[in-house]
């Protein structure tokens, strides 16, 4: 047996498809046992061919005696080239693809066994005819083009498409300049209207047809546009009558004029300000005055004071400079770069300093600077300087270095390869590879990733990967790899497509139509739905594809519509089914109903930055309304108000300054009002010196290891928002290290041993960054290496369970322990299958196998990076068991509702016959919108949330069975409306956090909430390695244990309450854990009773079991579903029953329970029966 399993080792790590030239990782073996006869040399059976088509040839062949450990292929291409094809050792068959139709070929197949060729095999095939081509679809063809209305300004034109369909068109003319002009218009469009001609002119216009990539056409109509309509005496100029100031304050001035004669459509107030800034203030036409001094004469041009140099710095200059008099619209500044190339920055009028950046080091610059005034230039101003030296080099590191590529998993469409990076880190990987058509791929992969997924490939395929490392702007390798691609599943016959039935006319309105159609045979992804609307246009309406019905908005009454109906299949448009109907006459028009009426506007509360407004609406409805006031600048604000609204907050105020609101209100497209009110707002509160800057205490070291350090520091004095430490790691990178400004303490990870590092904190207080204080400390040297422990053995593996589609294993660990493992197999179309198994389980069970059907099994130990084994087992799947009647379709009862509420409704329904998968609810919310709620197919009830109140809604139902959706049934019901408001709660108030209990590794906290109700808690606190952690409590809750601490530590906790979306709190608590207890022998395992049934139903089992000795943290019980599919019941520890439901009834199952203890399953108990 031991000699075997080495030769199947040797053999798995030499198969993947690389013709031996490529060995895996090092396998430590057990040691050899005592020498045997070499085994007997394999030999090859007879080369059949199995499958011929036009570009591809399968093979088949048999080994009668021995293994070898792969094959080779070989043949020659269309062009005569030697092609050879790598197949692994355990296969039988392969596909060779990439032949060329009609055309012999003849192919030899050798065996490889350990470095010799054994064979040949040879068999001649002659490749499949090619598929007969089929006649290129005739092209479209254009119609007359016609004028169909012609304006001073525009042209309409319409054209038909007798034959075939078009993919765009586009229409050329000569503008009144004589300038060429493409329109381009949609492939559904017939009519298009041009705009922008020149009245009483004469244009051709000439229509292009594009299909594919050509050009059909042009077809052509000459027209002239008609006169330019009469034009009527200009209007005399209006008359600005005198200005005057009404008003005075110590920060604004209000000013009043008035117009004579004529009409103005704006105003424009211009003046300088404190600074001697040009200030411009828009003013709307109908405003009779405006906040701003008077204005001045034109300004005398600015001037440029001096340039100066404020900060210089190897590859950067800071300049300054100040403008005495005016105020430039914007700066340029000009220089020469390194090259000698004139270089030109553009800065904004406003500023008074620039950073020149991209210099270079110890070299003279000098610096022009122009003002832009208006049109001109002014200028320049001028300075010379010279960049600062470049820093001192340091030594580069050494550069990263890639491991070895192997291939994990590979398909007939995808490979998993995997790769190690022994030295170093790389920023990215790149790999590269040449697809089917020969073309280069390239594909990106992450630094921090080790494996990658190649998809898109073609079965039964050779590729050669090539793996790159990119470190900085240099890319390292490649490492390589050959493999070749798993064959392609047998193809299954194309369903057929489905079928649309009659499309029918249910309901018709004066602005719209509903129509029902039927799909008798088949399912479509989408509809689509086309018709032309009163303008002629065409319009398209997408329906989802498990739609039967659609209304159809927007339609003009007393009108003629015809409806075609598409069914989208795939890539494919099938139909249409057509129908022809005419909208209802409009309805008689009614009386136009008074406008409504709008009451004062009166002030109910003042404050610095906000006033609260409030009015009423005697008589009527209004749509809504909107009001309107001058900011602190003086800009027009417009506030919008819902319809249903008699009252306003108006923020973002200045304090101390009068305000005067215009309220109008909107009804239909009309403006009503304004209702108008002055007010000032209050006084600014009296304002607060600021706050001094907080100082950072000194930093020592509290704790070093050989791969990390702790660091403690104090805040005598302040806050600080945030902390970061800054130091260099054993590669001489850079790195930042972000710390909570509630910190006093970070531990820094991945350090090297016995080597010296400086720590340098700072610590962020605003914008600002206050610091540092540092540290220089060395850590501990590595500890000594230990002799390594011996590797675990596997035992035999045997089979305990066989079922038609699953085969159940177990195995032993005689000595050792493995990390986990892995099983191996090929599954029944022969691909190769890789089953994850945990270290600590020593069954498994494998899923998704064909009955009747001969499977071998491959078990492997993993044990740190090395691959132990193989043991090995061959079994047969048991038969199929006989197909059963299908069941007859479920039946879904009456829809009705049970609760209704301002902005939810309540609905329950029965299901008299069968069974449902799940349910969908639809509905159209109130926008009009569609909904679909998902319900779970044992729900009777559901509540449909987020509607609005006093609003009727219409839900249907449907019950999901398989594949198909059934029903629905209907119900129409009305919303409650809406509660009157009542004025806003009071927020929550957090009492006293205090400790019930503490442990070595937990503490229990306690606390009131003396007044009002929280939605949730959460409690904050820094754990053993000083990184934060966030505890989610419910807002029920009043205590709380708190897990995983370290004893004898000091703890900080902080609980918050959120409300709403606000977060009240905290209140705090310090406290630390008890001692650690002493040691004691490990507790004895616990013990899993027998497992019995206790009630069987239709559709469920009842389980109960006992625990004789010890405890379980929890269980968990496995069964297959009536589909055969492995299910997953976790049970908490304390239960000792639990109900199995969603069983088919009349059907035998076998339940198998685990107890877990701690990071052990123990067991299983079993029990069958029947439902």
């Amino acid at each position: 047996m031991a000699a075997k399993r080495a030769a199947g080792s040797s053999a798995m790590e030499g198969a993947p498809g690389n013709g031996g030239g490529h060995q895996g990782p090092p396998v430590t073996t057990a040691p050899a046992p005592p020498v045997e006869e070499p085994p007997p040399r394999p030999r090859l059976g007879e080369l059949v061919v199995t499958n011929v088509t036009a570009s591809s040839v399968q093979l088949r062949w048999s080994v009668p005696e021995g293994t070898f450990d792969s094959f080779t292929v070989q043949y020659r291409g269309a062009q005569g080239q030697p092609q050879a094809l790598a197949v692994d050792g355990g296969s039988r068959t392969v596909t060779v693809t990439g032949l060329s139709p009609s055309r012999r070929y003849k192919f030899n197949l050798y065996g490889l066994w350990g470095q010799k060729r054994v064979g040949l095999v040879s068999t001649d095939a002659v490749t499949a005819p090619a598929p007969p081509t089929q006649d290129p679809p005739s092209p479209p063809h254009l119609g007359e083009l016609t004028v169909t209305h012609v304006g001073p300004d525009s042209v309409q034109l319409q054209w038909s498409v007798p034959e075939g369909t078009f993919d765009s068109f586009t229409l050329q003319y000569r503008d009144a300049q004589g300038q060429p002009q493409v329109l381009p218009v949609a492939g559904g469009s017939r009519t298009v209207t041009v705009p922008g001609l020149a009245p009483s002119r004469r244009y051709k216009f000439n229509l292009y047809g594009l299909w594919g990539r050509q050009r059909l056409g042009p077809v052509s109509m000459d027209t002239v546009t008609a006169p330019a309509p009469p034009t009527q005496d200009p209007p005399s100029p209006p008359h600005l009558g005198e200005l005057t100031v009404t008003h005075v304050g110590p920060d604004s001035v209000q000013l009043q004029w008035s117009v004579p004669e004529g009409t103005f459509d704006s105003f424009t107030l211009q003046y300088r300000d404190a600074q001697g800034q040009l200030q411009v203030l828009p003013v709307a036409g109908g405003v009779p005055h405006a906040p701003a001094p008077p204005t001045q004469d034109p300004p005398s041009p600015p001037h440029l004071g001096e340039l100066t140099v404020t900060h210089v710095g190897p590859d950067s200059v800071q300049l300054q400079w100040s403008v005495p008099e005016g105020t430039f619209d914007s700066f340029t500044l000009q220089y020469r770069d390194a090259q000698g190339q004139p270089q030109v920055l553009p800065v904004a009028g406003g500023s008074r300093t620039v950073t020149v950046p991209g210099l270079a080091p110890s070299r003279r610059y000098k610096f022009n600077l122009y003002g832009l005034w208006g049109r001109q230039r002014l200028g320049p101003v001028s300075m010379d300087t010279v960049t600062a030296p470049a820093p001192p080099t340091q030594d580069p590191p050494s550069p990263p270095h890639l491991g070895e590529l192997t291939v994990t998993h590979v398909g007939p469409d995808s490979v998993q390869l995997q790769w190690s990076v022994p030295e170093g880190t790389f920023d990215s990987f790149t790999l590269q590879y040449r697809d089917a058509q020969g073309q280069p791929q390239v594909l990106p992969v992450a630094g921090g990733s080790r494996t990658v997924t190649v998809p898109g490939l073609a079965p039964s395929r050779r590729y050669k990967f090539n793996l790159y490392g990119l470190w900085g702007r240099k890319r390292l390798g490649p490492v390589s790899m050959d493999t070749v691609t798993a064959p392609a599943p047998p193809t299954q016959d194309p369903p057929s497509p489905p079928h649309l039935g009659e499309l029918t006319v249910t309901h018709v309105g004066p602005d719209s139509v509903q129509l029902q159609w039927s799909v008798p045979e088949g399912t479509f992804d989408s509809f689509t739905l086309q018709y032309r609307d009163a303008q002629g246009q065409p319009q398209v309406l997408p329906v989802a594809g498990g739609s039967r019905t659609v209304t159809v908005p927007g339609l003009a009454p007393s009108r003629r519509y015809k409806f075609n109906l598409y069914g989208l299949w795939g890539r494919q448009r099938l139909g249409p089914v057509s129908m022809d109907t005419v909208t209802a006459p409009a309805p008689p028009t009614q009386d136009p109903p008074s406008p409504p009426h709008l009451g004062e506007l009166t002030v109910t509360h003042v404050g610095p930055d906000s006033v609260q407004l409030q009015w009423s609406v005697p008589e009527g409805t209004f749509d809504s309304f909107t009001l309107q006031y001058r900011d602190a600048q003086g800009q027009l604000q417009v506030l919008p108000v819902a319809g249903g609204s008699r009252t306003v907050t108006v923020p973002g105020l200045a304090p101390s300054r009068r305000y005067k609101f215009n309220l109008y209100g909107l009804w239909g497209r009309k403006r009503l009002g304004p209702v108008s009110m002055d007010t000032v707002t209050a006084p600014a509160p009296p304002t607060q010196d600021p706050p001094s800057p907080p100082h950072l205490g000194e930093l020592t070291v509290t704790h070093v290891g050989a791969d990390s350090v702790q660091l403690q520091w104090s805040v005598p004095e302040g806050t600080f928002d945030s902390f970061t430490l800054q130091y260099r790691d054993a590669q001489g990178q850079p790195q930042v290290l972000p710390v909570a400004g509630g910190s006093r303490t970070v531990t820094v990870p991945g350090l090297a041993p016995s080597r010296r590092y400086k720590f340098n904190l700072y610590g962020l207080w605003g914008r600002q960054r206050l610091g540092p204080v540092s540290m220089d400390t060395v850590t501990a040297p590595a500890p000594p290496t230990q002799d390594p422990p011996s590797p675990p053995h596997l035992g035999e593996l045997t089979v305990t369970h066989v079922g038609p589609d699953s085969v159940q294993l177990q195995w032993s660990v005689p000595e050792g322990t493995f990390d986990s493992f892995t099983l191996q197999y090929r599954d029944a179309q022969g691909q190769p299958q890789v089953l994850p198994v945990a270290g600590g389980s020593r069954t498994v069970t494998v899923p998704g196998l064909a009955p009747s059907r001969r499977y071998k099994f491959n078990l492997y130990g993993l044990w740190g990076r090395q691959r132990l084994g193989p043991v090995s087992m061959d079994t047969v799947t048991a038969p199929a068991p006989p197909t059963q009647d299908p069941p007859s379709p479920p039946h879904l009862g009456e829809l009705t509702v049970t609760h209704v509420g301002p902005d939810s409704v309540q609905l329950q329904w029965s299901v008299p016959e069968g069974t449902f998968d799940s349910f969908t609810l639809q509905y159209r919310d109130a926008q009009g919108q569609p909904q679909v709620l998902p319900v779970a197919g044992g729900s009777r009830t559901v509540t449909v949330p987020g509607l609005a109140p006093s609003r009727r809604y219409k839900f249907n139902l449907y019950g999901l069975w398989g594949r198909q959706r059934l029903g629905p049934v209907s119900m129409d019901t009305v919303t409650a409306p809406a509660p009157p408001t009542q004025d806003p709660p009071s927020p929550p108030h957090l009492g006293e956090l205090t400790v019930t209990h503490v442990g070595p590794d937990s503490v229990q906290l306690q606390w009131s909430v003396p007044e009002g109700t929280f939605d949730s808690f959460t409690l904050q606190y820094r754990d053993a390695q000083g990184q934060l952690q966030v505890l989610p409590v419910a807002g029920g809750s009043r205590t709380v244990t708190v897990p995983g601490l370290a004893p004898s530590r000091r703890y900080k906790f902080n609980l918050y309450g959120l409300w709403g979306r606000q977060r009240l709190g905290p209140v705090s608590m310090d406290t630390v854990t008890a001692p650690a207890p002493p040691t004691q022998d490990p507790p004895s395992p616990p013990h899993l009773g027998e497992l019995t049934v206790t009630h069987v139903g239709p559709d469920s089992v009842q389980l109960q079991w006992s625990v004789p000795e010890g405890t379980f943290d929890s269980f968990t019980l496995q069964y297959r579903d009536a589909q055969g599919q492995p299910q997953v019941l976790p049970v908490a520890g304390g239960s000792r029953t639990v109900t199995v439901p969603g069983l088919a009834p009349s059907r035998r199952y076998k339940f198998n329970l685990y107890g877990l203890w701690g990071r052990k399953r123990l067991g299983p108990v079993s029990t069958s029966t029947v439902t």
